[in-house]
């Protein structure tokens, strides 16, 4: 069995049927986005009975459509609308201003159950109960504002369903609810120091907070006494239960049965204790205990194998487990190192290796952190029937992961750490697959790009290879430079701007007439109400005027902030000038070519997330890469005309604030420029001045090569790599640079060598010997630039002068070079060399 899972097939003996039962089904963990969100059948009850609760409650503003009518598509719509909110932490209610006649004030609810064990119907039980609540208080909850957690306990406040409530609560906008319902004091938090908290800014706003169930109200006199007192007893509560399960965790530990999922290479089965009597839980239910399971422990002895024998790498079994499929779940180079290092897997079982210590974050709340116990409070069983590893397998697999970690520490002698290199990027594109981040596989001079999920084949995410940091963030640039931040966009963008100031001028305006009437009524209604308050002694009359001046205010507000607003919308600004934006342009292309800390965040205001894509190409055995996003420049000029006190700052802020906005998206491919394509423009301009190619590769510092490239456009073949068959290691490489302290020295001793002769003595092609001549003698290229000549470097020739008059008188009578060659006894070339210099 275990042969056929190296050989990378599935055990030997497993049929089709067996498969499913081979791979069993683990509950995936949600990530720290989704944690406490309920599922998308909890989601559509909710929906469900909100609209049915409400539409019995509230039966005119299903008519009005402010509460949608049941049916299935809206059940579909409601439930997405609430995973969005809950995902993307943004709440935008409607307006629902305009149907206020129909209740007194807006509300929001919070509802909350601690464990996935739980039903997940009390969900459903506490909107029922908040709902009817709500609507005898005269009070209106809409769809917004309806908040939850689904099997997150109370004990802490990272809550993604509370922290959206108290921003809400904690709002002063005026379509913000005012009234925060929750079942009791329990749902909301099991921590005394949070409920007081919660309790206090509620206060502190003006608002309410009601508990349903436990008839909690902090419009109560007593109410700060009464949710004291509740919050006391809710802590102890969970005080009280800690040490009982703690207690029954131990206990089950000294029985052998099970405390926690199983573990890759075991299964459950119902538990017996040393005389083969069966074992019962305190609810009477069979309690289950580990034993191996002979269908997955090939694949934990084929990890250790791989690891110890064979050496490969984490990442590698990772992608090999994928390969395998092994029970279904995704593998990366974290869960195998978990993987190598579980204690069980050597037949030792232990317990209290960590424990959940409590801190306070950045906003003085309650958050927990996993902690190491020493090893003397660990503790330890035996269990000998869970063994699959050998002990010295498994210790041989502790030392190797050991000296990793060693060699990957913080007080290791690296001189560049991931974290450095990010910190000194432009731009973070997006995977195109998995639309995650990209992580910098490389780092250094040449750090690089790369998908992580694609690298351990993790997620399907097919985004393979790598692509250099100065290529992206190149190729990004030059695209905004060259063709975003043009005159031809200025002149588009201008042109719209005023086109949709000029229909904003010629709208009809907004009346505002009836509600500065009813302003000036109810202002001089709230001045008599606190002269009332003022003078007035009975308690229950007091609270009557407070409610009545509370409402008053609220009314108020709502009045000035919409006539603020019809008015801003009356005020149009002058239009945009194109010279002036001209000069916006010139500052946002001036500070995206500066340091990376000015750029980077003007770069992605400017264009947002940038996705990098990979597309296959016909005739192409590798995918193109192709970067894409959504620019938009208004809010970048808005920007920098703020910090210059531009007087096209108001324009451009009326168009920010009304919505009006020109983002494009941009698609382009991410090709790696040549050298040869950078230098083509001025290796034209030199080949048109009559300069060799010699002379042009070495004014421009590259290889005639690369100069031959950008002559003709054609890119050089190259010849296959590695070594062939029977060819011993060539020794190390020396570069032209090596070459020219001893040229020097050999043209010192010997003044008018060749070039050629040079190169017999030293060993070297010419090429190279000439390289090095260039580099020992720069202003002999600089006078050859400059006359439009051919460099004259020392080429001794071995004619006389009588000869070389001879070959001269008989080119100038036009006798053919190989008759001039047979006559004088010379090289073709020299024949050549002397024609050249007539």
């Amino acid at each position: 069995m275990l042969a056929s899972a190296l050989a990378g097939g599935p055990p030997a003996g497993d049929s089709d049927e067996a498969e499913a039962d081979r791979r069993p089904r683990r509950r995936k963990q949600k990530d720290r986005a989704s944690r406490g969100l309920p599922d998308r059948a909890a989601a559509m009850a909710l929906a469900e009975a909100y609209m049915e609760i409400q539409g019995r409650l509230f039966p005119k503003l299903v008519q009005l459509g402010v509460i949608p009518r049941k049916s299935k598509a809206e059940v579909e719509r409601l439930a997405t609308a609430f995973e969005q909110r809950f995902l993307k932490a943004d709440v935008q209610p409607e307006a629902l201003l305009l149907h206020s006649r129909h209740w007194e004030q807006l509300a929001a609810c919070y509802l909350r159950y601690s464990c996935d064990k739980s039903n997940p119907r009390s969900l459903v039980q506490q909107l029922k109960l908040t709902l009817e609540r709500a609507a005898a208080n005269k009070h209106f909850i809409p769809w917004q504002f309806v908040f939850a957690d689904a099997a997150v306990t109370g004990t802490t406040a990272d809550r993604h369903g509370y922290e959206l409530a108290n921003l809400q609560m904690a709002s002063t906008a005026a379509d913000s609810p005012v009234v925060l319902y929750i079942d009791e004091i329990g749902r909301a938090s099991r921590d005394m120091v949070e409920a007081l908290r919660l309790g206090r800014m509620i206060d502190a706003m003006g608002k309410r907070l009601v508990g349903v169930s436990d008839g909690f109200d902090s419009d109560h006199q007593m109410w700060k006494f009464v949710l004291s007192i509740f919050a006391a007893l809710q802590e102890w509560f969970i005080d009280q239960l800690k040490p009982k399960v703690k207690r029954g965790m131990r206990d089950a530990h000294r029985q052998g049965t099970n405390l926690r999922p199983a573990a890759v290479g075991y299964k459950l089965v119902p538990a017996v204790d040393a005389t083969g009597s069966p074992i019962f839980g305190k609810d009477g239910v069979r309690s289950k205990m580990l034993a191996v399971d002979e269908k997955t422990m090939p694949y934990i002895q084929l990890a250790f194998n791989l690891y110890v024998t064979q050496n490969w790498s984490l990442g590698r079994i990772a992608r090999h487990l994928n390969d395998l499929a092994v029970i279904g779940c995704t593998w990366d180079s974290s869960r195998v190192r978990q993987l190598l290092g579980r204690y069980k897997y050597a037949g030792i079982d232990v317990e209290d290796m960590t424990y959940r210590a409590e801190q306070l974050d950045e906003k003085g709340r309650k958050k927990y952190v996993i902690k190491r116990n020493p090893r003397e409070k660990w503790k330890v069983r035996r269990a000998r029937n869970l063994q699959i590893i050998p002990w010295s397998v498994w210790k041989a697999a502790q030392r190797r992961l050991e000296l990793a970690k060693n060699a990957y520490s913080k007080s290791s002698s690296r001189t560049t750490r991931r974290d450095e290199v990010n910190a000194t990027t432009l731009v973070r594109p997006l995977c195109g697959g998995c639309k995650k981040p990209l992580w910098l596989g490389r780092a250094g001079k040449h750090a690089s790009f790369t998908c992580t999920d694609a690298r351990d084949g993790k997620n399907g995410c097919t985004f393979r290879g790598y692509k250099t940091v100065r290529h992206v963030e190149n190729a990004v640039v030059n695209y905004v430079l060259n063709k975003v931040l043009t005159p031809t966009r200025v002149n588009e963008l201008v042109e719209r701007a005023n086109q949709y100031l000029i229909e904003q001028s010629e709208a009809p305006r907004v009346d505002t007439t009836a509600w500065e009437t009813e302003i000036a009524k109810l202002s001089a209604g709230c001045k008599r109400l606190a002269k009332v308050l003022a003078n007035e002694d009975d308690d229950q009359k007091m609270g009557a005027v407070v409610a009545k001046l509370r409402q008053d205010e609220r009314r108020l507000a709502e009045l000035r902030a919409m006539a603020r607003d019809a008015k801003r919308s009356s005020d149009i600004p002058a239009r945009l000038c194109t010279t002036q934006v001209l000069e916006l342009i010139k500052d946002v292309s001036t500070l995206l070519q500066s340091e990376v800390q000015i750029a980077a965040p003007l770069l992605r205001q400017l264009t947002g997330p940038i996705t990098l894509l990979q597309e296959k190409q016909e005739g192409k055995s590798k995918p193109a890469w192709f970067a894409c996003f959504t620019y938009n420049l208004l809010p970048v000029l808005l920007q920098i005309s703020r910090n210059g006190n531009c007087p096209t700052t108001s324009t451009l802020e009326y168009l920010t604030t009304h919505g009006w906005t020109n983002a494009e998206s941009a698609k382009f491919p991410l090709d790696v420029e040549r050298k040869a394509d950078v230098i083509a423009a001025k290796v034209a301009e030199l080949v048109a001045e009559g300069h060799s190619t010699d002379t042009i590769a070495a004014v421009l510092g590259v290889s005639s090569q690369v100069v031959q490239e950008a002559r003709t456009g054609r890119k050089r073949a190259r010849g296959p790599r590695g070594k062939t068959a029977g060819e011993t290691a060539k020794a190390p490489r020396t570069t032209f640079h090596d070459l020219v302290a001893p040229l020097k020295a050999l043209l010192v001793k010997e003044p008018g060598t060749s070039i050629s002769e040079a190169a017999r003595r030293l060993g070297y092609c010419e090429a190279t010997v000439r390289c090095a001549y260039d580099a020992a003698f720069p202003e002999v290229i600089e006078k050859a630039r400059v006359d439009g000549a051919p460099p004259q470097r020392s080429n001794r020739s071995r004619l006389s002068k009588q000869e070389i008059e001879r070959v001269k008188e008989l080119l100038r009578k036009g006798v053919p070079i190989y008759e001039i060659e047979a006559e004088i006894g010379c090289s073709r070339q020299t024949v050549y060399r002397i024609k050249s210099k007539m």
